[in-house]
């Protein structure tokens, strides 16, 4: 599981209008601390942010109390607005998510913000899977990415927060599917789930997750079956020398809805219940429980995409395959 908690800044000087050097205010100096305590005992492993000077300074204290260097992320950056000062802020922004298209001449459109953040956000992912880490940020920025993930906030949802600094928003992540979004007013010591449920992926206890795998015949015409009835993206896959696919992932929004994999003439059932344990002790556990009465098909071990892995058939027919937080395999996995 990689967690990330995006800051968004304290509140800044607006008498300052360079977006990239604008400070805090004193009041926002002084709520740098809340941040600070707020991440206390996170196990926070990195910080990062914005280069902007506001969410870079949000996040400084902490930075500082622990350690960390701070290390800048230009694709986090805030809305470039354009070439105006803009006088009635609020007119503006609900124009942004009316029309995610809208911008100001020399200015980004809010689809455009998104999907610079989005980027920026899966190159983290890659670096930082499996740690816990800070991220200094801004509003827009931040709203931005809950919105791709939990497409139901938007302009009423972002005017709650707009007057709201510092703002913390905690992500978690399985690989690059987010399995929930946690919003925190550190002022009221307060908390609100922006968003759990992921695709057919469902959370069913406090350590794992559970997700569906279809076995079936002429994968690649099944893959095409699905995008089509349901909209689907073809995101990660690996194919086998027929050109049927070993493994593949559909994806709508940047979450996993479905796997489907080339059956083997012998598999009895086409569909495979899935679930990702977020430690070995509980997969162990549930494996144990799950053969009893029923049949190994996996004992646990280690697979090229997978730490810990196993399989296994209950004794009411049901196939279930278990695993830790899953990687991606070497290129060559297969001819190994």
């Amino acid at each position: 599981m990689t967690t990330i908690y995006f800051v968004r800044h304290c509140q800044s000087d607006h008498s300052v209008h360079d977006d990239r050097t604008r400070p805090l205010t004193p009041r926002g100096k002084k709520d740098s601390r809340l941040v600070t305590e707020f991440l206390r005992g996170k196990q926070i492993e990195a910080v990062l942010s914005s280069p902007y000077r506001r969410a870079m300074d949000t996040v400084r204290d902490f930075a500082g109390t622990q350690g960390f260097s701070i290390e800048t992320v230009e694709d986090f950056r805030e809305r470039k607005v354009g070439n105006r000062w803009i006088e009635d802020f609020m007119a503006f922004v609900k124009h942004h998510w009316e029309d995610v298209d809208y911008r100001e001449p020399e200015g980004e459109s809010l689809r455009e913000v998104q999907a610079r953040n989005v980027a920026a956000l899966r190159e983290v992912l890659e670096k930082y899977e499996g740690k816990t880490i800070a991220v200094g940020t801004h509003g827009t920025a931040l709203s931005s990415i809950v919105n791709f993930y939990q497409p139901q906030f938007g302009f009423e949802q972002f005017a709650e927060i707009v007057d709201l600094t510092p703002w913390v928003v905690k992500f978690e992540f399985s690989g690059k599917s987010c399995r929930s979004i946690t919003g925190y007013d550190l002022f009221e010591n307060a908390e609100t789930l922006l968003y759990q449920e992921e695709g057919d992926l469902v959370r069913i206890g406090s350590e794992s997750y559970v997700g569906v795998g279809l076995y079936v015949k002429n994968s690649p015409s099944a893959v095409e079956l699905y995008r089509a009835a349901f909209g689907l993206e073809l995101g990660y896959h690996v194919k086998n020398g027929d050109g049927t696919y070993f493994h593949s992932e559909l994806m709508q929004r940047g979450q996993e809805v479905l796997s489907v994999v080339e059956a083997n003439d012998g598999r009895e059932n086409p569909v495979e219940l899935g679930v990702t344990f977020e430690t070995k002790e509980g997969l162990e556990k549930a494996f144990a429980l799950l053969q009893e009465g029923g049949a190994v098909e996996l004992e646990p071990c280690e697979l090229p995409w997978s730490p810990w892995a196993a399989g296994v058939r209950d004794r009411f027919g049901v196939t279930w395959y278990l695993t830790v937080p899953q990687r991606k395999p070497e290129e060559d996995f297969l001819a190994k």
